[in-house]
């Protein structure tokens, strides 16, 4: 043989012994030695199986905050293997988010791909800023089983009726599937990105109303998401039949509420002024560019009008009208 294809031979030879494993690696040692202290997890924690979905389209982040990710991501499944949960399935979406299983019927691979569609749909649109934060997602199909564990978490500072629940000070999500679908955990996916994120001096009234977008979302085409509608439309064809509650559905009153008016038994009429004033928008294709607009421009710009009359070309009170009549017309019922 050639003493030029034996070189060849040999470089082949050496490149296949050093290829990647297409297994998933092994836990760290300290999270399998953690998981030996759980009291009810035997030698190992739960397998991290390879997600089906393929990564992401979100930006990277500098390596020094790529490093504050991975140890908070780290440090949460470390915390989990010394609890009695250690051996439920878990899943990681994206590096940033880790999903684990409350109880044995939770959904967590179909919680997995709305997590993963959410992130894609979210940066392939409108976002351009990650965060170096890990958020852990509690997910439970079981109701009874559900709300014993959230009050035990946050205790009063939630409804224990919510089916999901951001606790952003512990960076944990609560998502309880079953009564709403696996996609109620999609609205909270998305206070972590915007509000935690992307655009933090967005009003409470902008984030809402994105996150409610996915209360009922399409994400077809991939890489896309749109809100479907649902009983938020409702609640504003109620009011615009009441000669009480009708002059209050107006695009300028969305752009005025106060982050008080999202809470309380009369937090219902924000949320539907919120997404269906955003709903409207992405009818039009306008709503990521009103969001970018207004996002990147916001220090002169804090109500987001400039922003709304730049995309627009009309001042929110100006285009009134026509989303009085969207919010009736049977447009309004289609995604």
């Amino acid at each position: 043989m050639p003493r030029a294809c034996s070189l060849l031979l040999l470089l082949i030879v050496a490149a296949c012994r050093e290829a990647p494993s297409d297994q998933a690696p092994a836990p760290p040692a300290s999270a399998t030695s953690s998981a030996s202290a759980a009291p009810s997890a035997q030698a190992t924690v739960a397998p991290e199986f390879t997600p089906a979905t393929s990564p992401s389209s979100a930006p990277p982040l500098s390596a020094r905050r790529q490093r504050l990710l991975d140890d908070d991501l780290d440090q949460k499944k470390r915390e989990i293997a010394h609890t009695a949960y250690a051996r439920m399935p878990q899943r990681t979406v994206d590096g940033m988010f880790l999903l684990v299983a409350g109880e044995p019927s939770a959904p967590i691979d179909a919680a997995e791909k709305v997590v993963h569609d959410t992130v894609t749909a979210l940066f392939h649109g409108p976002l351009a800023h990650r965060t170096d934060h890990a958020t852990l997602v509690w997910v439970f199909a079981d109701p009874e089983r559900y709300r014993p564990f959230l009050q035990e978490r946050v205790g009063g500072k939630v409804d224990p009726k919510a089916l999901g629940y951001y606790d952003e000070g512990a960076d944990e999500i609560y998502v309880c599937t079953g009564p709403g679908g696996v996609t109620t955990g999609a609205h909270e996916i998305a206070h972590v990105l915007v509000g935690g994120a992307d655009f933090p001096l967005a009003p409470l009234w902008l984030q809402e109303g994105i996150a409610a977008q996915l209360e009922a979302a399409d994400f077809n085409p991939p890489g896309e998401v749109h809100g479907k509608a649902h009983f938020r439309l409702q609640t504003l064809r109620t009011m615009l039949a009441s000669p009480d509650q009708a002059a209050g559905v107006r695009l300028d009153a969305v752009f005025a509420l106060k982050d008080t008016q999202l809470v309380g038994p009369d937090a219902y009429v924000a949320y539907g002024l919120s997404r269906e004033a955003l709903r409207w928008l992405d009818s039009r294709h306008q709503l990521w560019r009103f969001y970018r607009t207004w996002r990147d421009g916001v220090l002169d710009d804090p109500t987001g009008e400039k922003a709304f009359v730049a995309v627009v070309g009309r001042t929110p009170r100006a285009a009134s009208e026509e989303w009085r009549a969207w919010i009736r017309s049977p447009e309004a019922e289609r995604p």
